[in-house]
């Protein structure tokens, strides 16, 4: 890969931290929102929600919207009204106006993402499409690993405008670096908006996206509620807790990376392998939670999971509708919120049950079953089309 190349895709994922930091981050001072704002942790925690909703809705339609633009515009506008929001954000006294501030930022979101993935996959030859997509991965995951613990420690340390004021450098920076060294990019789409939304006559398409939902659903059942389970199953305390999770977070990174190897070298094997892996590690830490050695490995392999997880998703929907790349990157940013939404939801169903915490597990054992019912469907349509490609060369 050139050097200008990497360069460039460095920058990509320097903006997808910058995002993924604020997206993320908000978590780490949910508490000190609501003291400072005089509402319950409840309402406070609809600044996660809300933006986690307007992300799956405009994902479906932003990227698609806009996908005819020059791409560095389009770069430029997102990364300024986060870098506007968040710094809006520091000022006013007024929960609700808090709250929009994080919501107009939201809907541009899934445009700078699909963006992201799409000119990274373009600045690289195709066979290392998915390495150059999963750097742009390890900057969303990155982002999200140290948003959560720094806007916590500033916000202890210092005050929530601090906290809040480290979202819009962070916001800042990345649109500076945008604007000096990322050359203008014409889109390269040729097809019609109809012709892009086309791709939804596709049986793959639907299959893999409801895949997404259900695969990243198992994995946030747990991931939902690993502090809890970490606290009364595993019986820790906080500061084995906060290691772990770090351990967690830094595995995730490096199975971004290798799923970027695997996928350019060989995808099939992973359609396999991935939800069988999953669901031992599932079942795994659902008996195993009581072993502060057996709880630390599987945690390290979870990470590494989520990470190649995530990739393995985009590339499902990616090539399936690879004749309209920002709309299916859009399509994959939707159904994997969407899956957000279904894992926290089912997880804290199944703990309701028995109010046994260890339980969320079960939901991440139904919903990666179900996937790979999906994944297994899914296989057997590519099979059936490669052989009628055969047949007609021969």
């Amino acid at each position: 890969m050139p050097t200008k190349n990497k360069k460039l895709i460095l920058l990509l994922a320097i903006g997808v931290f910058s995002i993924l930091n604020t997206e993320a981050g908000i978590v780490g001072i949910i508490p000190h929102v609501s003291a400072y704002h005089d509402v319950s942790i409840t309402k406070a925690s609809t600044l996660i929600s809300a933006f986690a909703m307007v992300i799956a809705i405009s994902a479906l339609i932003i990227p698609l919207l806009l996908s005819k633009f020059n791409r560095k515009l389009i770069m430029l506008i997102a990364l300024g009204t986060f870098t506007l929001g968040t710094t809006f954000s520091v000022f006013t006294h007024n929960f609700d106006l808090l709250l929009i501030s994080r919501i107009i930022p939201a809907i541009l979101h899934p445009a700078y993402i699909s963006i992201a993935m799409t000119l990274a996959a373009n600045f690289v030859e195709p066979k290392d499409a998915q390495k150059a997509i999963s750097m742009v991965f390890v900057g969303a995951t990155t982002g999200s690993l140290i948003g959560v613990p720094m806007s916590n420690f500033l916000a202890n340390q210092f005050s929530l405008q601090i906290s809040l004021a480290y979202f819009a450098l962070v916001n800042a920076m990345a649109f500076i670096i945008t604007l000096i060294y990322m050359p203008s990019v014409k889109p390269r789409v040729k097809l019609s908006y109809g012709q892009q939304v086309g791709i939804l006559k596709k049986a793959e398409v639907w299959i893999v996206l409801i895949c997404t939902v259900l695969l990243n659903g198992a994995i946030v059942s747990f991931n939902s509620y690993i502090s809890a389970y970490l606290t009364d199953v595993a019986a820790l305390a906080g500061n084995i807790i906060t290691t772990l999770l770090l351990i967690l977070g830094i595995a995730r990174i490096f199975g971004t990376i290798f799923a970027g190897y695997l996928l350019s070298v060989k995808s099939g094997p992973l359609s396999i392998i991935l939800p069988l892996t999953s669901l031992s590690i599932y079942l795994s830490l659902y008996f195993s939670g009581d072993n502060l050695i057996i709880v630390t490995v599987l945690l390290g392999l979870f990470g590494m999971l989520g990470g190649m997880s995530g990739n393995f998703n985009q590339y499902m929907i990616s090539s399936a509708g690879k004749n309209s790349p920002e709309f299916s990157n859009g399509l994959f940013i939707s159904t994997s919120n969407l899956g957000t939404t279904a894992g926290t939801t089912i997880g804290g169903i199944f703990i309701g049950i028995n109010n046994q915490t260890q339980d969320c597990l079960l939901g991440s054992v139904l919903l990666v079953i179900t996937g790979f019912m999906f994944i297994l469907l899914r296989n057997k349509l590519i099979g059936k089309k490669y052989s009628k490609i055969q047949e007609s060369q021969t």
